[in-house]
C-alpha cells in the first residue's frame, strides 16, 4: 500500500505485496532475469533481507522473483522504494536500473499482453566511503530489500501519470495552479478536468499521443487552512479519457519575519524529535500499524513538529502526517560527507537525482515544511560549500514554497549558513561536545558567530541534541552515562536552557528510539560501533521495541507543560 486514500476511483490499482522468492548472488556471476533457481527462498514484501535468518550482516546482490497477472494492455509498475539500487526485468526483458535508496520510481509497460507475467528485480545494498548516498559508515543500518509496496496501475488508451498542486493564498481565497502529466497509448482527444472534491473547476480539451503535460489553472474561495490543530485536506483529481488521478493538498503558508517561523501568519516554536523510520525486525519496511503508533506517540508527547532522519519517509506515513498535522522535515541521507566525498561527480548526480526524486514525490504533502540539503558534511570547506549551493538549486526549481536548511555540526565556524533560509545546528554538550553545563556559553556563541557572518536575522534551531541511554539501566547517582537517570535529568536540564534563550527557534531531540548503528567491516566501522552499545545508537527516549525510558515521561512532562 503506497497511499492512505485511494489514487483513483476508476483504473484497477493492486499491489504485489506478499511472499516473493529470493536467493543470493554474492559473486555476482548469477544472471537470473528469467526466474530464479530452484534453491531459492520464500521472503515477504515489503521486506528486508537482513532480517532474515543468517543475513543480518549480508551486504550484497540478491534476486527476488514474484508473478503477476494483468487485464489490461498497459500498465505501470510502481516501486515505492528498493534499497540501495536494482535493475528490474518484467518476462525477461530488462525495464531499466534505478539508483537511491527510500525513493520512488515506476516504469510503464505498453501493449503489454494480458495475463501471467513474471517480475524479477536484482538488487543490492552495498555501499562505499566515495559515492554511496549514504555511505558505507552511518548511524543506521545498511539494511537491503524492497522496503515498500510494488503497485500496477492498468491503463486502457490513456493515463494521468502525475499532477502537482501549486497555490497562491489571499485570505480564505486560492490560486490553483494544477500540471498534469498525461500519457496517450493510441491518439486521444478527451476534455482534461480538474475538480475538488466533486466540483468541476477547470478543463481544457486535449489531442495526444505519447506523453504531454497540461496546466488547469482555477480558483477556490472560503478555504480553511492547514493546521497542527484543523489539519484540513482537499482532494483534487484530474480525469482524461476514462483514467483519473487523485491526490490530496493542504492550503498553508510558511514564512520566516522577524526571525522567527509562521506558519499561517502565526508564530512556530519547534518542539520536536529525530525519528527514523526503522524497526528491528522489519527494517526500513515498518509496518503501517508502527508508523502510526509513532506518530501517535510524538503526538501525544506533546511535540508540535518532526524530523525525519535521514532519508524519505514511506508515503503512508506522510499521509498520516497530512491528516494529523504533524509538520515535517524531508531530507535525503547525505550523512557526514567529507568534501572529497561533496566535490564527487557521482555524488553530486545522484544528489541532484535523489533531492529531484524526493521533491516531485512529496511536493503536494501539506507536513513537509522544510527540505534538508544534508547532515554534518563539510560545509566549512569551498568544495562542499559549492555542492550546497548547487543542492539547494535543484530543490528550487521545483519548489520556491518551502523552507530549506541543512543539519551542521560545524556550529562556529561553518562556511554555508548564507546558503540557508535558517540555521540548523547538531550539537551534542553533556555527552560528545564538552561539558552539560557549557550550553548556555555554547548559545552564546552561536549567536554572536551567526551574526559575525551575517546571518543574524535568521532563525536558529537545534535539530540535533541528546544522551545515551541504556533502557533499563538504573543508577542511584544521576551522573552515570548511559544511566536512564542521566539521560532523563540531561534532557532536562538541556530543554531548559534551550527554551530560555532568546535566540533558539526550536529544539529538535535525537531522537525517538534506538536504532541499529552501520556494518563493522572496515576500520571506520569498528571505530564507529565500538562507540554504539548493543551496536545501537541508544539515544532514543523508547528502546527499539518502543518500551519508554525515563527520558520519554520527562520530555512528555516538558513538552505539554504539565
Amino acid at each position: 500500500m503506497l497511499r492512505l486514500f485511494k489514487e483513483s476511483l476508476t483504473r484497477s490499482i493492486f499491489d504485489l505485496d506478499g511472499l516473493w522468492n529470493y536467493c543470493l548472488d554474492p559473486e555476482k556471476t548469477g544472471d537470473f532475469s528469467n526466474g530464479l533457481p530452484e534453491t531459492k527462498k520464500g521472503i515477504s514484501i515489503p521486506g528486508c533481507f537482513n532480517t532474515e535468518p543468517g543475513l543480518l550482516n549480508y551486504e550484497g546482490n540478491v534476486w527476488m522473483e514474484t508473478t503477476f497477472y494483468t487485464a489490461k494492455p498497459n500498465i505501470r509498475l510502481v516501486f515505492g522504494g528498493v534499497n540501495n539500487e536494482c535493475d528490474v526485468y518484467a518476462d525477461g526483458k530488462l525495464l531499466g536500473h534505478h539508483w537511491g535508496p527510500f525513493t520512488e520510481f515506476s516504469y510503464t509497460l505498453e501493449t503489454f499482453a494480458p495475463g501471467a507475467h513474471k517480475l524479477v528485480v536484482r538488487l543490492s545494498n552495498l555501499h562505499n566511503p566515495e559515492d554511496t548516498l549514504p555511505l558505507s559508515v552511518v548511524d543506521w543500518f545498511h539494511y537491503g530489500g524492497i522496503i515498500r509496496s510494488v503497485e500496477v496501475h492498468e491503463f486502457d488508451t490513456c493515463a494521468v501519470e502525475s499532477c502537482k498542486i501549486e497555490y497562491t493564498l489571499d485570505g480564505d481565497n486560492a490560486d490553483l495552479t494544477v500540471t498534469a502529466n498525461l500519457r496517450a497509448f493510441k491518439q486521444v482527444n478527451s476534455p482534461v478536468q480538474l475538480y475538488c472534491e466533486d466540483t468541476l473547476l477547470a478543463e481544457t480539451e486535449v489531442s495526444l499521443l505519447g506523453e504531454g503535460q497540461v496546466v488547469l489553472t482555477a480558483k477556490l474561495g472560503s478555504i480553511t487552512r492547514w493546521n497542527s490543530e484543523n489539519p484540513k485536506l482537499y482532494t483534487f483529481t484530474v480525469a482524461f479519457g476514462e483514467d483519473s488521478l487523485r491526490d490530496r493538498t493542504g492550503f498553508r503558508t510558511i514564512e520566516i519575519k522577524d526571525r522567527q517561523f509562521l506558519l499561517n501568519g502565526k508564530v512556530l516554536k519547534l518542539k520536536g524529535i529525530n525519528r527514523h523510520e526503522v524497526h528491528p525486525d522489519w527494517g526500513f519496511a515498518v509496518p503501517l500499524k508502527i508508523a502510526k503508533r509513532d506518530m501517535d506517540i510524538i503526538r501525544d508527547m506533546g511535540c508540535n513538529f518532526t524530523r525525519g532522519g535521514h532519508y524519505p519517509n514511506a508515503k503512508t506515513t506522510l499521509d498520516y502526517m497530512d491528516q494529523t498535522g504533524m509538520p515535517f522535515w524531508e531530507e535525503i541521507p547525505i550523512w557526514q560527507f567529507h568534501e572529497s566525498n561533496l566535490v564527487n561527480p557521482v555524488v553530486i548526480e545522484r544528489g541532484n537525482y535523489m533531492h529531484t526524486e524526493m521533491v516531485k514525490r512529496d511536493y503536494n504533502h501539506p507536513c513537509i515544511l522544510f527540505w534538508g540539503l544534508c547532515n554534518e558534511v563539510d560545509s566549512d570547506t569551498a568544495g562542499g560549500k559549492e555542492t550546497i549551493a548547487k543542492f539547494r538549486e535543484t530543490i528550487e526549481k521545483q519548489d520556491k514554497t518551502r523552507l530549506i536548511t541543512f543539519a551542521s555540526n560545524r556550529s562556529l565556524w561553518d562556511e554555508s549558513f548564507d546558503l540557508v533560509d535558517f540555521i540548523s545546528i547538531n550539537h551534542y554538550a553533556g555527552w560528545y561536545n564538552g561539558p552539560l553545563d557549557d550550553w548556555p556559553n555554547f548559545l552564546d556563541k552561536l549567536a554572536a558567530y551567526a551574526e559575525s557572518t551575517g546571518n543574524g536575522h535568521k532563525p536558529i534551531v537545534l535539530s540535533e541534541f541528546g544522551f545515551g541511554g541504556i533502557y533499563g539501566d538504573h543508577e542511584l547517582e544521576g551522573d552515570v552515562f548511559w544511566s536512564e537517570n542521566y539521560q532523563a535529568d540531561a534532557l532536562s536540564y538541556a530543554i531548559d536552557v534551550l527554551d530560555k534563550h532568546p535566540k533558539i527557534n526550536g529544539l529538535l531531540i535525537w531522537q525517538f528510539c534506538d536504532i541499529r548503528a552501520g556494518f563493522k567491516s572496515s576500520p571506520a566501522g569498528i571505530k564507529h560501533i565500538l562507540a554504539r552499545p548493543r551496536s545501537f545508537n541508544n539515544k532514543g527516549l523508547f528502546n527499539e521495541y518502543r518500551r519508554p525510558k525515563m527520558a520519554y515521561f520527562t520530555v512528555k512532562k516538558i513538552y505539554r507543560g504539565e
